[in-house]
């Protein structure tokens, strides 16, 4: 059982330390807490039972105690479960790829390199639509390890479930109600995003005008499609930034400053970016390259039949060389 909480500390720890540096703890202070405990940021309550499951655990990870982990367990015989919500600030601005990073980030520190994870993008509708992403995995030693991250305006709610006494089925059952109870929606609510955007370009898509127009256009495709597609009640939780259809016309956007403007001098940086997009486009494998490079975390429209297999095999003969990192843009809600 120490090992279980020794793992949940660590994971507990390696999070808190991804949201910056404002006066968090060098070490996380353990809470003392008689009764309910109420995380007065948002006030939420954590009882001493929920379920059949007893408080053990309270951790402020910042001097304002906004940052906080809350660990629950049950133990029977020898089978041990674990369960810990964790409620912390995720900045006044609401930019793109924040929740899949938060998620990636929390994934690789707690699954071992070679898990079979089990992912997928989650919903939570009330009064605002909350963007989520979940795991499950079952590991080596039959423990069920579940995650889920949740992008709730200035909020993260994040979940995390391990046990070698629950099924899949029971574990899912007890994620669901501890997401009812501490309701993404509300800690929304608490701050909405304002859904006026801002666009932060890279610096090297300045190269020549080319790049820039079509970098900028596609950014602007983003926009006009999350205007058309997405409830202002969900861009109020974070930029909506999961939807593969978004990011698939937001590439062939790439293409079309170009049409638009055929006597522009193309430079050497721009010759090269667009030629490969135009390839990747037009490869008939579109879908399969924007989820590769988005972790297969995106919501997948059921017109689109994944095919990864004959994706790996275009991908050998035709190696993509250019540096998406450098060549990019970032949207954001939130900031006046």
């Amino acid at each position: 059982m120490k090992g279980f909480l020794f793992y949940f500390l660590l994971g507990l720890m390696l999070f808190s330390s991804l949201i910056g540096p404002s006066q968090d703890r060098r070490e996380p202070k353990q809470l003392k807490a008689k009764g309910e405990y109420v995380h007065l940021a948002t006030q939420s309550i954590f009882p001493v039972q929920f379920d059949n499951l007893t408080r053990t655990e309270v951790y402020s990870f910042n001097k304002a105690n906004t940052n906080i982990g809350v660990v629950y367990e049950h133990q029977m015989a020898d089978k041990y479960t674990v369960a810990s919500i964790h409620i912390y600030p995720a900045g006044d601005e609401g930019s793109e790829g924040r929740l899949r990073n938060e998620y990636i980030s929390s994934r690789n520190e707690i699954f071992k390199p070679g898990s079979k994870v089990y992912q997928s993008p989650v919903k939570y509708v009330d009064n605002y639509i909350c963007s989520g992403i979940k795991a499950v995995c079952l590991d080596e030693s039959n423990k069920q390890h579940l995650l889920t991250v949740y992008e709730c305006g200035t909020w993260f709610l994040k979940i995390r479930i391990t046990s070698d006494e629950l099924d899949a089925d029971q574990v899912a059952k007890l994620s669901d109600h501890l997401v009812n109870t501490y309701k993404p929606s509300r800690l929304t609510s608490l701050k909405p995003l304002l859904t006026k955007p801002n666009v932060y370009v890279a610096e090297a898509s300045f190269a020549d005008e080319l790049l820039l127009g079509s970098i900028t256009g596609s950014a602007f495709k983003k926009l006009q499609w999350a205007n058309e597609n997405i409830a202002e009640l969900e861009k109020s939780s974070g930029f909506p930034d999961q939807y593969l259809e978004m990011h698939i016309q937001a590439m062939k956007e790439l293409l079309e400053f170009r049409k638009k403007h055929p006597n522009m001098h193309v430079g050497e940086v721009s010759k090269t970016y667009l030629e490969q997009i135009e390839l990747i486009v037009n490869s008939g494998f579109m879908a399969e390259f924007i989820m590769s490079k988005y972790h297969e975390v995106l919501i997948v429209p059921s017109y689109i039949k994944l095919d990864y297999d004959g994706f790996d095999k275009w991908q050998r003969s035709n190696p993509i060389t250019i540096d998406f990192n450098r060549f990019h843009y970032v949207i954001s809600y939130g900031k006046k």
